[in-house]
């Protein structure tokens, strides 16, 4: 409850800029979800699966998150959120990719769908052959390779200290405005 309240403080304190923020929208999310499982979990006496499982992932990133604070982890986030950003583009291409791959084959499969043997078609095949050559040789590599330099970038920042200074910042401010 009291990781409730701060997002309720901060939503009052600054809607708009709330609003716009991708992590206080994940908390909110983090928070609200899962009440609103054990809700449907103690007033019907059973919560989907789905609901449940979404819940603990929630919970569990939320949870993981708390570690930022300690300089040991705090490194591998920055490298993990640095990577995901540069990377964006990378994984869209890499999707549209599998997606010709994946439409490529439902057209072979399709087609010979009457038929029994389809693994016989040399087409099926080679489209495998391609696509296991390309992603674990190429964009395998490319992958470790954009990895490496973003784990090198990620050593040069000071992001540590600036997550410190802003997590202070905020817990100051929250527990001035008591006082006043």
């Amino acid at each position: 409850s009291f990781q409730l309240s701060i997002e309720v403080r901060q939503f009052f304190h600054d809607w708009k800029k709330y609003l716009v923020s991708f992590w206080n929208l994940f908390d909110l999310c983090v928070y609200i979800f899962p009440i609103a499982t054990a809700i449907s979990l103690l007033k019907d006496g059973s919560a989907p699966v789905w609901a449940l499982a979404i819940s603990n992932f929630l919970l569990d990133i939320k949870f993981l998150l708390f570690f930022r604070v300690f300089k040991s982890f705090s490194g591998y986030f920055e490298i993990f959120f640095g990577v995901a950003k540069s990377l964006v583009s990378f994984f869209v291409v890499l999707t549209l990719i599998f997606l010709a791959y994946y439409h490529a084959l439902y057209v072979i499969i399709e087609e010979d769908s009457e038929n029994s043997a389809t693994w016989n078609n040399p087409m099926i095949i080679i489209f495998f052959g391609l696509v296991g050559i390309f992603t674990i040789t190429y964009l395998s590599s490319l992958l470790i390779r954009l990895l490496n330099e973003e784990v090198h970038h990620a050593k040069e920042r000071e992001s540590f200290l600036a997550y410190k200074i802003m997590l202070f910042i905020l817990t100051s401010s929250y527990y001035t405005a008591d006082a006043e």
